[in-house]
This record gives C-alpha cells, sequence and structure tokens, in this order.
C-alpha cells in the first residue's frame, strides 16, 4: 500500500509541476494556487494539532517530545543552511561575478 500511496504523490506533484509550466505567466492564477496551498497547509497543521492533542500518549511525553522536536528542528535548519551555502558556493557564486 505504501509503494500505491507514493506514485499517487508523485504522480499528483508532476500534473501539479506541469500545469505550473504551463501557467506560469498567469498572475492572478499563480496567486490563487498560492492562496489555496497556504490555506491548506494551514488547515493540515491545524488537523494535526488535534490529532496531537486527541492522543494521550502524545501529550503524557509532550516535554521530552518537545525537545526532541526541537533539537531534530534546529539540527534541520542548520544542515539547510550549511548545504544551501555550500550550493551556493560551487555553482552561483560565479554567476554573479560575471554580471
Amino acid at each position: 500500500m505504501a509503494v500505491m500511496d507514493a506514485v499517487i504523490y508523485f504522480g499528483i506533484l508532476g500534473i501539479g509541476i506541469v500545469l505550473g509550466v504551463l501557467v506560469r505567466r498567469q498572475g492572478e492564477l499563480l496567486g490563487a494556487a498560492d492562496r489555496l496551498s497556504m490555506g491548506a497547509v494551514y488547515l493540515l497543521v491545524f488537523l494535526l494539532g488535534i490529532s496531537a492533542g486527541a492522543s494521550e500518549e502524545i501529550t503524557r511525553h509532550l516535554g521530552r517530545i518537545g525537545f526532541q522536536a526541537l533539537v531534530i528542528s534546529l539540527a534541520a535548519m542548520i544542515g539547510s543552511g550549511v548545504v544551501s551555502y555550500a550550493v551556493y558556493v560551487v555553482w552561483f557564486r560565479n554567476l554573479e561575478h560575471e554580471e
């Protein structure tokens, strides 16, 4: 079942990319898509909060889970920053000097 889910997710992503390329110059349509996607993200975060609040195990261990989530989030942010800077240095720094 997990493989089929991945196929569906990536299929939807691929369709979205194709549609995005086709409507790239349609400013108002892209603005509506942006607002819709942000609304969907807010709804998903809200529903995740409901699910977490309904779980006794999560609320019982919230202090430990919260600290672990903080550490993981900080590590992910620092790692993303380091990799982003490395990509900039390797591929994009020379482009700025050429212009």
